[in-house]
């Protein structure tokens, strides 16, 4: 027998499936974590920010691009510290965030590029999309887009997974109607989109 000093392992991942049973039953203590609320995500920036000179609303427009990822949160407001600091200025107002985030490509609902050619795909296709089928047609990698975007769209219930494939939502479309990142097809109905469900 080896006698070894206690300690204590904490592991965390996406992807517990992956993980052998013997293995995950080593652990006695099980935790789901959930994406951090808006109200936390104003509370986890304005820590952050404590030194710098941010106004409520500069806060409130970092915190909804975040996705709830206090990783984001932090990126984001270190990027537009970064350009405050570059043009000279001494606090960080809207108009400095806004332009940060129009020059990351990120829209007001924290999508990114990647997010919307992965809604305007969805909605141009008559039929569920598999991944393999959706990475190609967006050239990106489909271990990306499973665990990096569509996680956030179908959050905002933008997208869907069906066991034939991936469909756009009627809320989905109606974004990049809002947005005017596709043209409104005058045939477009709800109940078609809806239909595509049971498929």
């Amino acid at each position: 027998n080896i006698r070894v000093p206690r300690f204590t392992v904490i592991c965390a991942t996406t992807m517990e499936g992956r993980l052998s049973k013997p293995f995950r039953d080593r652990f006695k203590k099980n935790f789901i974590f959930k994406p951090y609320s808006l109200a936390d995500a104003l509370k986890i920036i304005r820590v952050h920010a404590r030194h710098l000179v941010i106004t409520d609303e500069a806060v409130a427009r970092i915190a909804i691009r975040a996705r709830g990822i206090p990783r984001l949160m932090v990126n984001y407001l270190d990027a537009v510290q970064e350009t405050m600091s570059f043009t000279g200025r001494t606090g960080i107002e809207v108009d400095l965030v806004e332009a940060q985030f129009q020059l990351m490509c990120i829209d007001s609902q924290g999508l990114t590029q990647t997010d919307l050619i992965i809604l305007k795909s969805l909605h141009n296709s008559e039929e569920p999309v598999g991944l393999d089928t959706l990475a190609e047609q967006t050239n990106q990698d489909a271990r990306t887009i499973s665990d990096v975007n569509e996680p956030y769209l179908m959050r905002l219930g933008l997208i869907e997974r069906t066991k034939s494939g991936r469909i756009i939502t009627e809320k989905g479309s109606e974004y990049l109607f809002k947005h005017e990142l596709v043209k409104p097809d005058p045939a477009f109905d709800s109940a078609w989109v809806l239909s595509r469900k049971s498929v």
